[in-house]
């Protein structure tokens, strides 16, 4: 099993990466978050990685992040989510927030994630609950901040699309805001302010 991996990046393509690595070649299916956070060829890259194996197909998923790692396997272990739905939904959000809408049973907040409906939402919070250790992901036990700012951040991302964010993007840059840096008594204004300063206007896609 495949636990690191570093290497050259050698290619980008819609939802993958190929990352050279001693004489090899390997492609390695990344969050689509971090497409956007790596820089050009020939930056080097260390992943933290998960060897998905079926009959028909070896498949290496990489994560910068050893909680989204983490995060990533607790996922495939609710029943009816494969690493396709997963990644998903690591693409769309940060481990903390994924963490912290578990711990709330925020099941809301989880249906806007892309494959995931009602049923599924309400599996992952069964299944997950009381398995995650909300500290791993900086999540209070409670969760309910979590649960109070699913709002704000929904609010911040359409705000975002009226400054010509896609949604896709917008999700995904709010999405890598951790719930320990929104600051008591933010507004969405605060937000959008926070991911300007991350991400300024100009090339936004």
């Amino acid at each position: 099993m495949i636990a690191t991996i570093q290497g050259i990046l050698r290619g980008r393509l819609k939802d993958s990466i190929i990352l050279e690595t001693g004489n090899y070649g390997i492609q390695v299916y990344v969050p689509e978050k971090l497409l956007l956070e790596i820089g050009p060829e020939g930056e080097q890259l260390r992943l933290f990685t998960y060897m998905h194996v079926r009959e028909d197909a070896i498949t290496l998923y990489g994560f910068r992040a050893e909680s989204d790692k983490r995060i990533f396997l607790a996922l495939l272990g609710v029943s009816g989510i494969g690493p396709r739905v997963a990644m998903g939904i690591i693409s769309a959000a940060g481990a903390s927030e994924i963490a912290s809408y578990i711990t709330a049973e925020d099941t809301t907040s989880l249906t806007r994630f892309p494959g995931v409906g009602k049923k599924t939402a309400e599996r992952i919070v069964l299944e997950l609950k009381d398995r995650l250790e909300p500290a791993d992901y900086g999540v209070e036990e409670t969760g309910s901040a979590g649960a109070m700012d699913s709002e704000l951040l929904h609010d911040a991302v359409a705000a975002l699309c009226s400054l010509g964010f896609s949604r896709k993007r917008a999700e995904v840059a709010v999405g890598e805001l951790e719930p320990f840096e929104i600051e008591e008594g933010w507004e969405v204004g605060d937000v959008v302010r926070e991911v300007l300063r991350r991400y300024p206007p100009g090339g936004v896609k």
